[in-house]
């Protein structure tokens, strides 16, 4: 599940989405704050934003509200809902779709387009001589 979890998140990170934007996602489609920001954390190295999904609902429409976060000693802790734990120098870096990989990916479509047309070739040969074909197989 956690992997799963890792997996998504690193989907909207490369699409674009912020720690935030990409966690609550989560958090709407049901999973567990808890396995979110254990899977945040392993991907930034222990430092998550605070997110609030369904489960923990608080408004965040201004920003002297704060939203209560217990620390690994198990006392509370408080940050505006507005800032985030995590800078940008702290998310790891994805790597994007490198020459390389673009480069793999038109040679498997090319291999794939040949290998379709030789089928379809050997369809319409199967069709056009069908007579023979039938001849050889029962004699």
């Amino acid at each position: 599940m956690k992997d799963e979890i890792i997996a998504g998140i690193k989907n909207g990170l490369e699409r674009g989405e912020s720690l935030d934007q990409a966690m609550q996602t989560f958090i709407n489609a049901g999973y567990k704050s808890v396995e979110i920001r254990e899977a945040a954390n392993s991907l930034t190295g222990g430092t998550t934003p605070i997110v609030t999904g369904a489960q923990n609902t608080v408004s965040a429409s201004s920003p002297s509200e704060l939203i209560p976060q217990t620390t690994s000693a198990g006392q509370p802790q408080t940050a505006p809902a507005n800032q985030t734990n995590a800078s940008p120098a702290n998310i790891p870096s994805i790597p994007s779709l490198s020459k390389k990989s673009a480069g793999k990916d038109t040679k498997k479509i090319v291999l794939l387009v040949v290998l379709l047309l030789f089928l379809i070739g050997i369809l319409i040969a199967a069709i056009l001589f069908k007579d023979t074909i039938l001849k050889a197989f029962s004699s």
